[in-house]
């Protein structure tokens, strides 16, 4: 027991990995756009982005809190960073990420088989 509590969120209002919240405002993306780019150009990977929103998730739990997403953000985006650069230096490949990686020598993250290529 952590101690911890679970919250759940109205995931049809609340929609994390459409939410951006600087426009405050949605925006419909495909299951295969892994990386979220807000209007000042900065990349954040989707998945990433949408654990920081729920996070920021406000009382009713049907959406973010925009203010809290502005005070959290700036200390957020430095460790989304380090968590992808760790990804990318450890060469580990995450299913489903969009995190590029040297395909040729990457280790998969536990539970996930390599597929090996056929040799001919």
């Amino acid at each position: 027991d952590t101690g911890g509590h679970v919250y759940e969120v109205h995931h049809v209002t609340f929609a994390a990995s459409q939410y951006d919240h600087i426009l405050d405002e949605k925006t419909k993306k495909t299951l295969s756009q892994r990386w979220h780019v807000l209007p000042d150009g900065r990349r954040i990977q989707r998945d990433l982005y949408s654990a920081f929103l729920l996070y920021c998730a406000d009382d009713t739990l049907r959406q973010p809190n925009r203010d809290m997403c502005h005070d959290h953000f700036e200390v957020f985006y430095p460790l989304h960073n380090e968590c992808i650069e760790e990804i990318r230096n450890a060469n580990t490949f995450v299913f489903n990420s969009g995190v590029k990686v040297n395909t040729a020598r990457h280790k998969h993250v536990r539970g996930q088989k390599r597929r090996r290529k056929k040799v001919v």
